[in-house]
């Protein structure tokens, strides 16, 4: 079954961890849950784990695309990097390439593994490597996610 969940256990580092194709009703508490973290108006960092997803639904797809037209300012101002991990070469070279095509006004970049987004991000949000957040707790809370904890 298809799932997206996420945690802000770690702000200003914020995870999202995608598994299956997701729907549009699937989406919903992601939205809501990023309206709360957009509402508090300080920076953050995304951490988007696509270990185990698949293809959106074309109704996801299209509600995503309305979804960040409505919140694309605050989206702007506020979220300072996304990192985006992907473990099959293919789909990185594909997610890499459309972030090339239509790139997203904060750094972005796609990992193969959670451990080398998860320090990236950490550099990103002001530390050398997991000097701002600990890697440690935030790989833990991704791999508990992962599992469906």
């Amino acid at each position: 079954m298809p799932y997206i969940h996420f945690s802000d256990r770690h702000y200003p580092l914020v995870i999202y961890s995608y598994k299956g194709g997701a729907d549009y009703e699937d989406a919903l508490p992601g939205w809501d849950f990023t309206d709360e973290i957009l509402r508090r108006g300080r920076p953050y960092s995304i951490v988007a784990d696509l270990h185990e997803a698949a293809m959106p639904t074309a109704r996801y797809k299209t509600g995503e695309e309305a979804r960040i037209k409505s919140i694309r300012e605050d989206l702007d101002r506020l979220n300072v990097s996304v990192a985006i991990v992907l473990p099959h070469p293919l789909l990185r070279m594909g997610m890499s390439m459309l972030l090339m095509a239509s790139p997203l006004p904060m750094p972005q970049k796609v990992f193969s593994t959670a451990e080398k987004a998860v320090d990236w991000t950490s550099s990103i949000l002001g530390g050398a490597g997991c000097g701002a957040v600990d890697c440690a707790a935030v790989l833990e809370t991704i791999f508990s996610m992962r599992r469906g904890e």
